[in-house]
């Protein structure tokens, strides 16, 4: 199981599983994948479909934001089930905003915001790179 993560601490994280990638995605690109979501004291966990193309284009807007630590990235889900904008001051801070939601165009949602540590933004993109270079692999 490939994954990656924003933040730290288990209170302050943001996890986005994506399981068995080579042979779980179909002929259109679409992974099924685990998201786990821990803000303060608020936390949870959903199965979402997650799409090759949305993993791509936010791992390459997080590679200017971890060149520059300026500016945004951002995953959009087709499905609306987990959208991230990641946002840096370029002086190191970094926020990580975010929407999850149980159910593909609806259900329950939760909003949350977190502070998390620069290095956590490298981290994320090795995550990425790999996760993608994965899906890239694929006969």
């Amino acid at each position: 199981m490939l994954a990656f993560s924003l933040g730290g601490s288990s209170r302050e994280r943001v996890e986005v599983r994506v399981h068995d990638a080579v042979s779980s995605m179909d002929a259109e690109g679409w992974l099924p994948a685990h998201v786990a979501v821990a803000a303060g004291a608020f936390s949870g966990s959903f199965d979402m479909s997650i799409r090759l193309e949305e993993l791509s284009a936010f791992r390459d807007e997080l590679s200017q934001l971890s060149r520059t630590l300026a500016g945004e990235a951002r995953l959009r889900t087709i499905e609306g089930q987990l959208s991230l904008r990641v946002a840096g001051n370029g002086r190191g801070e970094v926020r990580v905003l975010g929407e999850a939601r149980d159910i593909s165009g609806g259900g329950n949602r939760l909003e949350f915001e977190l502070a998390i540590d620069q290095t956590h933004v490298r981290s994320t993109l090795e995550q990425l790179n790999a996760l993608v270079e994965d899906m890239g692999d694929r006969p």
